[in-house]
Formats: structure tokens, sequence, C-alpha cells
């Protein structure tokens, strides 16, 4: 019994693990693709450009390290982005995997649903 708990707590750590990193990875990996998508707006040519600097010069913040607290923004807006993604990535997991219940009923519960019917 005891060799069987430990293998148990062996494969729990081992797949707890996978699922902390293959989340980890996911994450940062759409941080990285909206990241790309959003920096792709931050141009003077674009509309809300011109007024965020212009916030920025008032409040006293000029060239590096204004671009620098745009570039945070678009990072803080990137990462809630790729967390709303993997949110919705466990709640369909969730929803698969509650659906999935449904096709292994055991065998005794089958027989007595039979048993009342007949």
């Amino acid at each position: 019994m005891a060799s069987a708990t430990g293998l148990f707590s062996f494969f729990r750590m081992l797949f707890i693990s996978m699922g902390v990193s293959l989340s980890t990875t996911f994450w940062s990996r759409r941080e990285n693709f909206y990241q790309n998508r959003y920096v792709g707006y931050v141009t003077p040519a674009n509309q809300a450009y011109q007024p965020y600097k212009e916030q920025l010069h008032l409040l006293g913040i000029e060239g590096r390290p204004a671009d620098a607290a745009l570039y945070e923004m678009v990072q803080n807006q990137a990462y809630t982005m790729s967390f709303l993604d993997l949110c919705y990535g466990a709640a369909w997991g969730f929803v698969a995997l509650f659906l999935l219940i449904f096709l292994f009923r055991s065998e005794k519960a089958a027989q007595k649903r039979t048993k009342r019917v007949s």
C-alpha cells in the first residue's frame, strides 16, 4: 500500500508540474502574440497615439521615458489578454471534461436503470 501511495504522489506531482509549465509557456507565447499585435498600433500615424504623448508631455515625461511608459502599458495589456485566453482555455477544458463524464457511466448504474424500467 505504501508503494501505491508513493507512486500516486509521484504521478500527481509530475502531472501538476507539466500542467504548470505548459500553462506558463502558453501564457508567455500568447503575450508575445498580443504584444506584437499591439505594438503595430503604436505609431505616430495612429490617432490615439498623439493625445497620449501630449498627456505624458503635460506630466513632464518626454522622449525615451514616454516611450517606456507606453511600452509598459502595451505589455500590461498583452499579459492581460493572454491571461484571459488562458482562462478561456481552462473553462473550455472544464466543459469538455464535464461532458466526457457522461460517456463513462458505470456498468452497475446502467443495469440499475434497466431494472427500474423493466
